[in-house]
């Protein structure tokens, strides 16, 4: 090989070799500064959703004063009302006992007891054997609970919620679900509150207001249930009433200690 072949050899490696230096050098740019490399000029890389819409990191707080405390465990016990008035309307349907009642419908979410009680209204109503309005009552009830926006979800955010202090305000600081952020909406559709946390600040009234929607539909409910009692053909089995009276009762206090 003459000397010319082998100098030619080594002209085409070395600028192989530059090529490729060019090229990684290229890339990594690309990567650090936000730049993309296209026809051997840069073009901007548009801005990055989390760009738009800021990472906030607020720590959780467990030292809630006495009014968040207090109306929160409120809002708890008046939801498990709810739960026992729908296993209360099963068993009326069943029919059943208490103890069949409860042992049918223990491990159901109040989701589930709510589609086992209407399910077996509209059984009915089908069959004749009771008015349709009894049907359009409970399907409401449900309505409110479980359809968006429901109170399951105002109950769920308050009982599983974590919270902060932001600016010398109490938040509830929501991590489960989704929600829509208009600012990325284009780039990642609904947006985990996994990935970002969700902010919601929240007063004495509102979570009053809740409270007392809650305290209302129980009472549409107790209402419900006498309702559907006395639509029923008469039972065999014990009422809550009668079981109560067969069986020794703590008295109840008019007012909460």
């Amino acid at each position: 090989m003459s000397l010319r072949c082998v100098g030619g050899v080594r002209r085409a490696r070395r600028i192989a070799s530059s090529r490729r230096r060019t090229v990684s050098a290229s890339l990594w740019l690309s990567g650090s500064s936000g730049c993309r490399c296209c026809l051997g000029g840069f073009v901007m890389v548009s801005q990055r959703p989390a760009d738009k819409v800021k990472w906030l990191w607020i720590d959780y707080r467990v030292d809630v004063p006495s009014w968040i405390a207090t109306e929160v465990g409120r809002i708890v016990v008046e939801w498990s009302r709810l739960e026992a008035h729908f296993e209360e309307v099963v068993r009326l349907l069943i029919p059943a006992d208490m103890h069949i009642g409860r042992a049918v419908t223990t491990g159901m979410s109040l989701r589930t007891r709510i589609k086992v009680a209407v399910d077996l209204v509209q059984a009915y109503v089908y069959y004749g054997q009771l008015s349709r309005d009894l049907l359009d009552e409970v399907a409401d009830i449900r309505t409110k609970i479980t359809d968006r926006p429901g109170y399951e979800a105002e109950r769920n955010k308050f009982a599983h919620g974590l919270w902060g202090r932001v600016e010398g305000r109490w938040c509830l600081l929501r991590t489960s679900g989704t929600r829509s952020i208009p600012e990325v909406h284009a780039e990642v559709g609904r947006l985990s509150r996994t990935i970002l946390v969700q902010k919601e600040e929240i007063t004495r009234t509102k979570l009053t207001d809740t409270l007392q929607i809650i305290r209302s539909l129980n009472a549409r409910l107790e209402a419900f249930c006498a309702k559907l009692e006395a639509a029923l053909p008469p039972s065999q089995h014990k009422s809550r009433q009668q079981t109560r009276q067969s069986h020794p009762t703590h008295a109840r206090r008019k007012k909460a200690p």
